[in-house]
């Protein structure tokens, strides 16, 4: 579990920073209740992700040739929001658990159901809120100038991604 929630926070975070300075996250509710990601990245152990993330949050980080003072505070942001989202995995994983367990019954039962997807409603709406707090923290350390960077940078990359450029 812990890897699977490295390997999606790699690709989280490839987002999140760009967004944070934009000052917004939309994480799916799908993965609440287990959905995978897309990205083609996944394998290694705890250690190799932990690694990959850093080169990440790094990298971007070089976009917008952040000075040491700015990339510590990014960092223990980032750590910061690992931490708080913890608690929260933790009951993603037990509501996953739930809902496998409510489909494998003899019989589906609505209301079973609808309440699990109430309570992911409310796990992205928590997850929301902290990644939230952290992008508005990540957005007040750069300047409105590498913010502006950061976000065409990101652009770039996407645009890449989409016509099949790795």
């Amino acid at each position: 579990m812990q890897r699977e929630w490295v390997r999606r926070s790699c690709w989280r975070l490839w987002f999140v920073l760009p967004i944070c300075m934009a000052g917004s996250l939309a994480v799916s509710p799908a993965r609440a209740f287990g959905a995978e990601s897309n990205s083609s990245w996944a394998g290694g152990s705890a250690e190799d992700q932990e690694t990959f993330l850093e080169k990440k949050v790094d990298k971007m980080l070089d976009w917008v040739n952040a000075t040491d003072t700015q990339r510590a505070a990014i960092k223990t942001i980032v750590e910061r929001m690992r931490t708080d989202l913890q608690p929260i995995r933790q009951e993603k994983t037990s509501l996953r658990t739930q809902l496998k367990e409510a489909f494998a019954a003899q019989s589906l039962d609505p209301i079973v159901i609808e309440n699990l997807r109430t309570q992911a409603v409310g796990l992205f709406d928590r997850a929301s809120s902290v990644v939230s707090k952290a992008a508005v923290d990540c957005g007040n350390v750069l300047t409105a100038e590498q913010r502006q960077t950061l976000m065409k940078r990101v652009e770039e990359h996407r645009q890449q991604k989409r016509n099949g450029h790795k």
